[in-house]
């Protein structure tokens, strides 16, 4: 879906710095954003981490999956894949679920994966409506390589049946040079190993079973990376099924620059970034092929600690998710990721602590409340339309059966808690002009003592218990407040966000 023209919405910034006039239109016809909209994907050797077995479930992931479906009556989907997936050798017999080889502590992936058929078990912690994406190894460059692929996506398919939404080949096979191929491969190279293996890979039992294919690494706009009009014109989708591409995206991906959250906090920054992943989405919609972002997060190798882990990092969630949303992409998968050292930790870039560490129990990270804050105001499905580009005031209306339902304001100006006092915390005025008919409003804020913050944050008055992942009421509930005059006017802190609901 394109973002609205000017003729559709009409977003006007006042002189005054501390303050923005939205007039959104009062009716709009678009493509409806699927509720699962938003995401997630697990490493493939830390699945366990994340769903227990059937025996002993991990009832704390389940509670955060569930918290997210009873927003949207639909389980986020779930993508298992990630580097280690391009590490993996499937062996029928193992009699257990998964052997690692020996590593030192705190390794980020193993060199190889073992798993057999009591892999899948770990599945069957989801509930029945959570749509699976599950990768096969295609780096493996041995004479049995094939073979090995192939017998992974047929036992997936028997043991997942019309759980998996598709099959994904590979992970980001635009980094394979030069240690896992020579520095002559290329995306012909890529596309004829792709179509090797997707030949051999039977789906008759889900005819409509999608191959995805990309899952790149490198922006749209690297010259060394790989390109969607490319990968169509070689013929990748000589086999029919290609009909997911996927690439990923992490805010900050060079190891060498030392990020800032206010770099993060910056809707133009989000803007210009995915930009060009805008572009490929509407290709991709052009022709007929579904697109997605397929991994993505704050920061590449496990994110940023005072980044990715703080409230920042759930505003930039709330406003990515929403930009991307009002545009051709699909869907949005964020990665998760422990890391084994002497305790289980979850990277910083992770959404939820999965598992107990040095007896603290299960927790969840800023980034979750975000999520949270986007499916409340998406709900079971609306269309999306950005209504302000400003760089610390962005917000975007949504439409539900063509009526506009709900208005997302996010205040991404940075207060930090850890350096100023209450009293210093400023507020925007905001001042959104209402459709004839609309006779109250009801706001749900997102907030936190500032942009730094690991705590005490909350949406619509809840948190989000650590250990049991119950949300509980902690604040005043949103009240429906009456309106007069055909507007709203609030206040917004810094650091804060809100979502508005409609009534008529």
């Amino acid at each position: 879906m394109a973002i609205a023209p000017i003729s559709i919405v009409s977003a006007i910034l006042l002189a005054h710095a501390s303050a923005l006039t939205l007039t959104p239109h009062p009716e709009h016809t678009g493509d409806i954003v699927a509720p699962d909209f938003a995401s997630f994907s697990i490493e493939f050797w830390c699945l366990p981490d994340y769903t227990g077995n059937t025996s002993h479930p991990n009832t704390f992931v389940q509670q955060i999956l569930r918290n997210l479906k009873d927003i949207t009556g639909t389980s986020p989907a779930i993508r298992v894949g990630g580097t280690s997936c391009d590490t993996t050798f499937f062996s029928a017999s193992l009699d257990v679920p998964m052997i690692l080889p020996p590593e030192p502590l705190g390794f980020f992936q193993p060199e190889n994966v073992t798993y057999g058929p009591a892999y899948f078990d770990y599945f069957r912690t989801f509930v029945d409506d959570t749509a699976l994406t599950f990768g096969v190894n295609l780096a493996d460059n041995s004479s049995t390589h094939v073979t090995n692929a192939v017998d992974e996506a047929s036992a997936a398919i028997s043991a997942l049946g019309k759980s998996l939404a598709a099959i994904e080949i590979g992970n980001e096979p635009d980094l394979y040079i030069p240690t896992l191929r020579p520095s002559t491969y290329n995306q012909s190279d890529y596309i004829n190993e792709w179509l090797t293996i997707s030949h051999h890979v039977h789906t008759d039992s889900l005819p409509d079973l999608p191959l995805q294919f990309g899952a790149l690494a490198r922006p749209p706009t690297d010259a060394l990376g790989f390109q969607l009009e490319t990968l169509l014109d070689f013929g990748i989708t000589s086999d029919q099924r290609a009909r997911v591409f996927s690439q990923h995206h992490y805010f900050f991906d060079n190891p060498g620059a030392e990020p800032q959250l206010a770099t993060l906090m910056n809707h133009a920054h989000t803007a210009t970034q995915i930009a060009p992943f805008l572009l490929t989405a509407a290709d991709a919609r052009a022709q007929g092929i579904k697109y997605i972002i397929g991994e993505t997060s704050s920061a590449s190798g496990g994110g940023r600690a005072g980044i990715s882990d703080v409230f920042g990092a759930a505003l930039w969630v709330l406003d990515y998710l929403l930009y991307a949303a009002s545009s051709n992409v699909r869907q949005m998968f964020f990665h998760q990721h422990t890391n084994h050292t002497d305790v289980i930790r979850a990277y910083p870039y992770t959404a939820f602590q999965p598992v107990p560490i040095e007896g603290d129990g299960s927790s969840v990270r800023p980034m979750y409340y975000g999520i949270l804050a986007f499916d409340a105001a998406l709900g079971r499905g609306k269309s999306v339309v950005s209504l302000s580009s400003d760089a610390h005031l962005p917000a975007y209306a949504l439409y539900e059966g063509g009526r506009l339902d709900t208005v997302v304001i996010v205040n991404m100006n940075l207060h930090n808690a850890t350096s100023a006092g209450l009293d210093d915390r400023s507020s925007q005025t905001v001042t959104i002009a209402l459709p004839n008919g609309a006779h109250s409003v009801t706001p749900h804020f997102l907030t936190a003592p500032g942009g730094d913050a690991q705590e005490n944050i909350t949406f619509d008055g809840y948190t989000v218990r650590n250990t049991t992942g119950v949300m509980e009421s902690v604040g005043k509930p949103a009240r429906s407040l009456h309106v007069s005059g055909s507007k709203y006017v609030l206040s917004l802190k810094d650091s804060e966000a809100v979502v508005i609901s409609i009534s008529y």
